[in-house]
């Protein structure tokens, strides 16, 4: 028999997408534009047509690449000292930036933890995530199929339907 069921995208709580679809026993197969996505996590949940949550599955979208390219006329500085820095970007010739200077050392480890891997990554997932530039790197050729790992990995839940018509809930 067929039966209706629901598909349910959205990325950090906002529906980017959602289908009705008509389950047939053969199968089904729907196709869904990436371009439809948020960039970063999305959440795509399956219901049964009585609106239950059967399955549920994050896909990361990677953001479109900045070309912009940032260039320093040196990589060692003296204190008080004027700095040329030249920023080409194809989006405009206007930016409105933020930039920090600080000292770093051979005792002082890079921080792996950027804004990047932070909202588009660790924000939407529950726990440490282990290395979170390697899935940014794009010298990193294995760095979709870790990603996709990620998220299977994190992505599942358990949907459990008991106390579902428990009123005292």
């Amino acid at each position: 028999t067929d039966a209706n069921a629901y598909l349910i995208i959205h990325c950090r709580g906002v529906i980017k997408k959602a289908y009705e679809l008509n389950i047939y026993k053969q199968g089904n197969k729907t196709l869904i534009p990436l371009d439809s996505l948020g960039d970063g996590i999305n959440t795509i949940t399956l219901f049964n047509e009585k609106g239950i949550p059967v399955a549920e599955r994050l896909y990361f979208k990677y953001p479109k690449q900045d070309l912009s390219k940032l260039t320093l006329e040196s990589d060692h500085f003296k204190k008080r000292t004027k700095v040329n820095l030249s920023l080409i970007t194809e989006f405009s010739n206007q930016f409105d930036a933020s930039i920090a200077v600080y000292k770093t050392d051979s005792l002082q480890g890079i921080d792996e933890m950027n804004i990047q891997n932070y909202l588009l990554l660790s924000s939407d997932l529950v726990g440490k995530i282990q290395a979170p530039n390697s899935y940014f790197d794009n010298n990193n050729p294995t760095r979709e199929a870790a990603m996709d790992n990620l998220m299977l990995t994190h992505g599942w839940r358990r949907f459990t339907t008991e106390n579902l018509n428990d009123k005292s809930n």
